[in-house]
């Protein structure tokens, strides 16, 4: 309970965040609400798992852990099917908004991926690990060859589901596809762009 109220006080800071005229005050103020939120988050998840499941925190880069592993190989097989819909949508994948310019990095990518990490791999993940699946780690300390197929479909099964967005029935891929065209909209047009919320 205290900590649903602890996450429900971040979105609400979120929401009210002013419109400051300095757009990377703007982004740093939110990049920093969105950290806070995210380290609650993976600590909720850590109760979650079932079966012996170990872990002990969100590792990007290097990790050497099962769950963490295969949540990083989940990640990028999601990247590479939101970089496909921001080529496709014609957007220059470099030129983010919420993450900083990085030389050689498709920032609007991390961009976009934001919106679909929990529903399109996080769940698919965590209800492998919790139904005893065989996911395991090779001698080399990378995820095994069976083990990057499983999570791979796990990932390409959530593209494939079906879920409601702005009153039509889409795939998740679908989705993907029109928050890229939507946010060509927003920049040319002015549309306001409205993310995808899906329902765990």
């Amino acid at each position: 309970t205290e900590r649903k109220q602890y996450l429900n006080d971040i979105i609400a800071k979120i929401k009210n965040s002013p419109d400051l005229s300095d757009p990377e005050a703007f982004r740093q103020q939110i990049m920093g609400l969105e950290g806070a939120f995210g380290a609650a988050y993976w600590e909720i998840v850590g109760h979650l798992f079932r079966n012996g499941v170990e872990f002990s925190g969100r590792v990007r880069h290097g990790a050497n852990d099962l769950v963490n592993a295969a949540l990083n190989y989940g990640y990028g097989v999601l990247c590479g099917k939101c970089l496909n819909a921001i080529i496709r949508a014609g957007l220059n994948p470099m030129a983010s908004f919420l993450h900083s310019y990085q030389q050689g990095k498709t920032t609007l990518v991390y961009d976009l991926i934001e919106e679909f990490r929990p529903f399109a791999v996080d769940r698919g993940i965590f209800t492998l690990l919790n139904r005893g699946e065989k996911l395991e780690l090779g001698e080399d300390g990378l995820l095994t060859t069976d083990t990057r197929k499983k999570v791979a479909k796990s990932v390409i099964g959530r593209l494939s589901s079906e879920v409601w967005f702005k009153g039509r029935c889409l795939t998740l891929q679908e989705v993907i596809q029109e928050q890229a065209h939507n946010i060509k909209k927003h920049l040319c047009k002015k549309t306001p762009y409205r993310p995808f919320f899906g329902r765990w």
